[in-house]
């Protein structure tokens, strides 16, 4: 029964057209009905068990007007022959070739002596470049590494930059030729060319300071009379039999150097009649000059220390074996004595040492129990200053508990008479609940939530500490979110003992954590 259908097939195979149905012309083609899959290379024919298709009709699966027995990928529509091949590693026009003349492929050029340039008369085309080809097409000498855009001029009558002229401009072992105008055999410096061959009437040699007289040049003999015979720059040096005794100023300063004398006719620069520089290399350094410190330069020539600014008899600690810590007061310095002004008077790193006395810091609050944070990173407490003067933390402070909790202080914090300072375990704002600590402690100290100790002490000795236990009477003023606060109108160490005088700070500094750091206590 199927034998009357193949002069039928083969009119429509003559139907087809030379070229494939491109892609954007082919007709949609209805495969709903086809079943099987072509992919092994089989024409897979539609089931005719459930609907009666002409099981012989041509299959095209992926509809890109090419019927399998001709296409090289029935399932895919962008290969077929005829197609535009592109770079992407697959055969799209069915020649079992692949990317050979692609849309898409790039153009480079040579470079065979690797010079970066490439060769015009060598174009490659290709989906990926030749390793070691280039995008342009500069290179006038694709054998010689030494000639491109980039190279340097010789004298050797070749074109090493490309630029198509040889020898010119000032190549690196071109020589130069000065003018010899008035013939005594040296050239004018200033009337020069840079050239591969000499010029007529220039020579290699220079140093003529006047080219229109062959009696002055470097060979010349200097005589007093106000010229310059020898072009050295100097007049009247050399000298004749009635030359003068001056003192090299070498700086220029207008002082001479007593240990170093010269014969001229006449005083000129570079000379002085005196000779009491004390220094004639540098021109700032000269009896009467302004002394600046510390520039290790003796300006005034008086031989004294340039590091004792302030003239207590102690160099500044910027020198090798300087030991004043402040030289711009002479009552600082290592054999001062110690008062109570927040400095470090007598230079030993501490401040107002021995005259400190308990309770002058005390611990007016501390968040020990953060809510939501992160509970350590959270934490801080508080100093407060009662002394009635300005106390400044410079060495030799200790903060610790009654466990292995210890924290020696690096850096000043200054806190003046009825300030606080606050201190942070962690002073990034994004974890300490949008706090600015004046000093941050880290992780050497660690505030239990339930009960802790807490000593500040200061070159041996304890200024103030404080022992809270929530099982005692220290339970009402400790609560999560909520900060210790010390009665405000008790403010000092002994009163700070007393749990009765401790209360929950009340003032929202973060949206879950309450308190007052850096300001007075508003518990109570």
């Amino acid at each position: 029964m199927r034998a009357p259908l193949l002069p039928l097939l083969g009119l429509m195979m003559a139907c087809l057209p030379e070229k494939p149905i491109g892609i954007d012309d082919r007709e949609p083609v209805d495969d709903s009905g086809v079943t099987g899959d072509d992919s092994g290379g089989d024409d897979s024919k539609a089931d005719d068990s459930g609907g009666g298709d002409d099981s012989d009709a041509p299959v095209d699966a992926d509809g890109d007007g090419v019927t399998a027995e001709t296409d090289c990928d029935d399932d895919d529509a962008s290969r077929y022959p005829g197609a535009d091949e592109v770079c992407d590693g697959k055969d799209q026009d069915c020649d079992a070739e692949v990317d050979e003349d692609a849309l898409d492929a790039e153009t480079t050029y040579a470079d065979e002596d690797g010079d970066g340039y490439g060769d015009p008369e060598a174009p490659l085309l290709a989906c990926e470049p030749p390793a070691g080809s280039v995008e342009n097409t500069d290179d006038c000498d694709d054998g010689d590494a030494a000639v491109n855009p980039d190279g340097v001029e010789t004298c050797d009558g070749r074109d090493e930059d490309c630029d198509g002229e040889l020898d010119e401009g000032l190549t690196p072992d071109a020589t130069t030729y000065y003018a010899d105008e008035d013939g005594d055999g040296h050239g004018d410096p200033d009337n020069s060319v840079s050239a591969c061959a000499a010029p007529s009437g220039y020579l290699t040699v220079a140093g003529d300071c006047d080219d229109d007289d062959a009696g002055v040049n470097p060979d010349a003999e200097e005589a007093c009379g106000g010229g310059d015979e020898d072009c050295d720059g100097d007049i009247d040096e050399g000298p004749p039999s009635d030359a003068v005794v001056y003192y090299v100023d070498a700086d220029g300063d207008g002082f001479g150097d007593a240990s170093e004398t010269a014969l001229a006719c006449a005083l000129t620069a570079g000379l002085s009649e005196d000779d009491t520089d004390c220094d004639d290399e540098e021109a700032t350094s000269f009896p009467g000059a302004t002394d600046d410190c510390y520039d290790d330069v003796d300006a005034d020539c008086l031989g004294d220390s340039d590091f004792d600014c302030d003239g207590d008899g102690y160099d500044i600690d910027t020198s090798a074996s300087g030991d004043d810590c402040d030289d711009t007061d002479a009552s600082v310095n290592p054999a001062a004595g110690e008062s109570r002004d927040a400095a470090d008077n007598n230079c030993d790193g501490l401040c107002d040492e021995g005259l400190i006395s308990y309770g002058d810091l005390v611990i007016t609050e501390l968040m020990q129990d953060p809510k939501t944070l992160k509970d350590n990173e959270a934490e801080w407490f508080e100093l407060y200053n009662a002394s009635g003067a300005d106390l400044r933390i410079c060495g030799g402070w200790l903060i610790y508990d009654a466990g292995t909790d210890s924290h020696e202080l690096t850096s000043e914090v200054l806190i003046a008479a009825g300030d606080h300072a606050l201190f942070v375990r962690n002073n990034d704002s994004k974890k300490n609940g949008g706090l600015t600590g004046d000093y941050t402690y880290g992780s050497d100290i660690t505030l239990d939530n339930s009960a802790d100790e807490l000593f500040i002490e200061f070159d041996g000795l304890i200024v103030d500490e404080l022992e809270y236990d929530a099982s005692l009477d220290w339970g009402d003023s400790m609560a999560q979110g909520f900060s210790m606060q010390h009665n405000a109108s008790l403010y000092g160490a002994l009163d700070n003992d007393d749990p009765l005088n401790w209360s929950k700070g009340t003032f929202l500094y973060e949206k879950d954590n309450r308190g007052t750091p850096l300001a007075i206590n508003d518990a109570f």
